[in-house]
């Protein structure tokens, strides 16, 4: 096994992006497997969004990271969100998100921009995946806070959390993804709102179990 095992360390450099917006649940149905609810917010609508980190030196293991959630979703009395796409430049992250998560990462190439406005480009075997755009963070006080995710492995409904220590912050985003990309067809190109983080560590893994099986 060439990846440590979880829950990882990581340390986060630099800025942490996370996009959120309502999407529409018949959009995304396909993206999440019968047996696991897509959770509703509002009138026929979940919660999506786009996320990107860089682990930096510190971390059990090194790697830039975009996660795209599609959904909102309940298993019996777990809920987390769902991840339908996730790329990232570490083969042996791809490996453990795989074997030991159910996450379905891929292989992708980052191009990081920094200055006055800052972008990311992500794409994976050449196909473009989206460029991030975004510009001034306005940050408070450091604070923990934590997510949960659901996956599933080999018919296996897994479920995990990351925490997170940060200074939490917001900003201005813009998303750009192109027709031929493969997340172009869930509309995650509208933002309601971007959080960003810095000083931040996380831990990734946390409680990894699996809570069920798909019928």
């Amino acid at each position: 096994m060439a990846y440590p095992p979880f829950p990882w360390k990581l340390q986060i450099q630099g800025v942490m992006l996370q996009t959120l917006q309502l999407v529409d649940v018949e959009r995304v149905r396909g993206t999440v497997p019968s047996g696991i609810r897509i959770v509703p917010v509002i009138s026929g609508r979940t919660v999506g969004g786009i996320y990107f980190a860089t682990y930096g030196p510190g971390s059990d293991l090194e790697y830039h990271e975009l996660g795209v959630f599609s959904a909102l979703v309940r298993y019996g009395r777990q809920y987390g969100m769902w991840v339908s796409n996730m790329y990232v430049d570490n083969p042996d992250s791809v490996a453990a998100a795989r074997e030991c998560m159910g996450l379905p990462k891929d292989m992708g190439e980052f191009n990081i921009e920094s200055g006055n406005v800052n972008k990311v480009s992500v794409t994976s075997q050449g196909r473009p995946i989206c460029t991030i755009t975004y510009g001034r963070q306005y940050y408070v006080w450091r604070r923990g806070a934590s997510g949960g995710i659901i996956a599933v492995r080999d018919g296996e409904v897994m479920r995990f959390r990351g925490e997170f220590a940060l200074r939490p912050g917001i900003t201005r985003a813009k998303v750009d993804i192109p027709p031929e990309s493969p997340i172009y067809h869930l509309g995650l190109d509208h933002p309601a709102i971007t959080l960003c983080g810095k000083d931040a560590t996380a831990v990734l893994g946390v409680d990894l179990q699996a809570v069920g099986r798909l019928q």
